[in-house]
C-alpha cells in the first residue's frame, strides 16, 4: 500500500439525514483503498464493489431482524433480471427506510436513473433519480 486511504462519503450536502436515518458515513473500499472518487452520471467512475461499500456504511439492522431476506444486495432499476445497476440496504422490515445506490445509469419508463445518486424511501425501495443526493 502506497498510504493512500481515499474517503468517499455516502452523500454530499444537508439532504443526507439526521439520526437513525442518516448515510452522510464515509466508507473506504476494503479493496483498493486508493480508488478514486465517483463523478456522479459518470459510470466507469462506480462500481458495484464502491456501492456495496456504501450500503455497509449505511445504517444495518441485524440479520435476525430481516424477515424477508435478502434485505440488502445488488438489483436492477430496470425490469431487467440481468441488469445489475443499483444497491440497496432495506430496513422496511423493522420500521426504517430502503436505500438504494446506483452504479451504472440506466432508464426505465422513460425516468433516467443514474449513477452516483441514492434514494432512501421510507415505505419500500424506490430507483434514485438526478433529483436526488449524490455518494462518491
Amino acid at each position: 500500500m502506497n498510504g493512500c486511504a481515499v474517503q468517499h462519503q455516502n452523500c454530499i450536502g444537508s439532504s443526507c439525514g439526521t439520526g437513525s436515518t442518516a448515510i452522510g458515513q464515509d466508507y473506504w473500499l476494503s479493496s483498493d483503498y486508493c480508488a478514486p472518487l465517483g463523478t456522479p452520471g459518470t459510470d466507469s467512475t462506480y462500481s458495484q464493489a464502491l456501492a456495496a461499500a456504501a450500503a455497509a456504511a449505511a445504517p444495518q439492522q441485524s440479520a435476525s431482524k430481516c424477515s424477508q431476506p435478502p434485505c440488502t444486495g445488488v438489483g436492477s432499476c430496470t425490469s431487467s433480471t440481468t441488469a445489475m445497476d443499483a444497491y440497496y440496504d432495506d430496513l422496511t422490515d423493522t420500521g426504517g427506510p430502503c436505500y438504494v445506490w446506483t452504479f451504472k445509469s440506466t432508464t426505465a419508463s422513460g425516468t433516467k436513473h443514474p449513477s452516483g445518486h441514492v434514494h432512501m424511501d421510507p415505505l419500500q425501495c424506490v430507483c434514485p433519480t438526478s433529483s436526488d443526493p449524490t455518494w462518491n
